[in-house]
């Protein structure tokens, strides 16, 4: 049986270890999980789009902020036809058409 004695720290140079110790294994703990969470899901996410050749060839709906001039931008100087563009206004929104297809790419 192993028996924990609690006696206190009164060195404040041992203090100070201790304390430094604690971030060091934060900070360890915290790059571990980053790690973790990178290689579970970083996996999964495959552009489907290369480049702006590829999006304006594939006729794919693009998005782009309301009220924005980014709309006017794509088509005057990226030449992606205005028919394909879509526009969103909310954050919901914009999660919504990425998240059901609605939308291939989007630029803000």
């Amino acid at each position: 049986m192993v028996r924990i004695t609690q006696e206190r720290v009164v060195n404040n140079l041992a203090r100070g270890v201790i304390i430094i110790w604690l971030f060091i294994i934060l900070i360890q703990q915290s790059s571990y999980t980053t790690n973790l969470t990178e290689i579970l899901t970083a996996q999964q996410m495959q552009p489907t789009i290369q480049d702006m050749d590829t999006l304006k060839s594939s006729g794919l709906p693009v998005g782009y902020q309301d009220r924005s001039f980014v709309g006017e931008y794509l088509v005057e100087h990226l030449g992606i036809d205005s028919n394909k563009l879509k526009g969103y206004s909310s954050p919901q929104e914009y999660a919504h058409m990425l998240s059901n297809g609605s939308m291939a790419a989007t630029f803000d």
